[in-house]
């Protein structure tokens, strides 16, 4: 069986293993609903199991790319083959995939987190690339399958950076979603701070094969997390429907304090630095591209992406 054959049947086991997952957790609270007894809705609609899943999730994929960083120069040579003064071109290339991927994936990610009234569904299809990827890397015996698995990765990335905050975003709101963030930052420091200690250790006592299956017992623990984490939590949070959105009146963000009321929610942004007029029964490509100019024209914003640009050049 080739390694793509691979690929592609345990993606297909994994959304089958997910379907009956998810479909027998909502009968067994069926059940207990019928019964008069207390279901686990509350605890998997809570918002720190929001915040878990998409921390777990990043985590996942920093520790990750920390630990291809630290076996690619090892590893690469001993299993494909290739010559040893083209280890570290290929190393470079092979990392430089990924940020390709990652960068240009971001702004597709996010559209379809935007778009999307279910989260879990790209953060499913991330943990599917992420294994991939894990696999393309553990098993690959040509470069050509390596550089697959580095793509693979940077796509998961991208869904996971752009789905994982979008779901922090719809359990937190905007008065809470700084703190949320700053959980997220937490949890990918320390992937970057366990996985080099960790991954040492495992490659000089237990060989390669520890270290990437430390990586897809992460994985797995995350896909856990999204089963528990229940879908109707997302729904609810993610505005009106429908029916709901066709009396939406535009809503203006000024300077100052402002008040956004939606149905029988109401949040409260802090003074922000863009008067924006946006209408948000309006989905064409136009508009989108003026938010996205109104956000580019924000001194907060712009300082904000710098310093992520920064803080990426250093990593």
């Amino acid at each position: 069986m080739s390694i793509f054959s691979l690929i592609q049947y345990l993606l297909a086991k994994l959304q089958q293993w997910l379907s009956r997952a998810e479909a027998g957790l909502a009968r067994h609270d069926e059940k207990r609903k019928r019964r008069g007894h207390i279901t686990t809705t509350t605890i998997r609609s809570s918002k720190w199991l929001v915040l878990a899943a998409a921390c777990w999730a990043l985590c996942t994929t920093s520790f990750f790319y920390s630990s291809t960083v630290l076996l690619i120069p090892f590893t690469l040579q001993t299993q494909t083959g290739i010559p040893l003064d083209a280890v570290q071109l290929w190393t470079g290339a092979l990392v430089g995939g990924y940020s390709a991927v990652l960068t240009l994936g971001g702004p597709l990610a996010g559209h379809w987190a935007d778009v999307s009234r279910s989260k879990k569904r790209p953060m499913y299809l991330a943990h599917g690339l992420l294994l991939a990827a894990l696999i393309s890397t553990w098993k690959g015996t040509h470069v050509a399958v390596w550089m697959l698995g580095r793509l693979c990765h940077g796509a998961a990335g991208s869904i996971f950076w752009s789905a994982g905050q979008a779901m922090l975003a719809d359990a937190f709101g905007p008065e809470n979603i700084g703190s949320a963030v700053g959980y997220v930052d937490v949890s990918t420091s320390l992937a970057y701070l366990l996985a080099p200690i960790l991954d040492g250790v495992l490659l000089s006592s237990k060989g390669a094969d520890a270290v990437y299956g430390v990586s897809l017992a992460f994985s797995c623990v995350g896909v856990v997390l999204l089963i528990v984490m229940s879908e109707t939590v997302q729904i609810l949070l993610q505005g009106p429907t429908e029916e709901e959105e066709e009396n939406v009146q535009p809503m203006t963000f000024a300077a100052g304090n402002t008040t956004i009321q939606s149905g029988t929610t109401t949040w409260r942004t802090r003074k922000p630095n863009v008067h924006l007029v946006l209408d948000t029964g309006d989905a064409s490509l136009r508009n989108r591209v003026k938010l996205v100019r109104h956000l580019l024209s924000s001194p907060r914003m712009m300082a904000a992406l710098f310093g992520c640009f920064v803080a990426g050049n250093v990593l």
